[in-house]
């Protein structure tokens, strides 16, 4: 009995359901998220375009698939560079900012954007 006389319920803990809500709710967003163009999600897509270095400011040609709020980017040249998103919302999808673990800043130019967004399937 509490000292207040009321008796708690027997197994309940009134904390257990706070410390679930976080993850809960990560469960339930984690879905929403991805990289988006015009309100629709174009994660898990193989798309063209080039991969340019904002330090060296070289293009290179690349293939492009985004995931979550990254891009898998392989280069003609073979290689692969794992980039992190500036923003998963592209508002432009030929300027597309994006960091590599060197924290190194690339612009991505995708091609065939549009067209997902508009219904048509790569």
């Amino acid at each position: 009995m509490r000292a207040d006389g009321a008796r708690p319920l027997r197994g309940l803990d009134c904390r257990k359901p706070l410390v679930l809500m976080p993850l809960i709710y990560l469960c339930i967003t984690l879905g929403a998220y991805g990289a988006q163009y015009e309100g629709q999600k174009v994660d898990r897509c193989r798309y063209w375009g080039f991969a340019r270095s904002l330090d060296t400011g070289k293009y290179y040609p690349a293939s492009v698939v985004f995931e979550q709020n990254h891009a898998i980017v392989n280069l003609e040249s073979g290689k692969r560079l794992d980039l992190t998103l500036d923003d998963e919302t592209i508002e432009d999808p030929e300027e597309v900012i994006a960091a590599d673990r060197r924290e190194q800043w690339w612009a991505l130019s995708i091609d065939g954007l549009d067209e997902r967004s508009n219904g048509l399937k790569h």
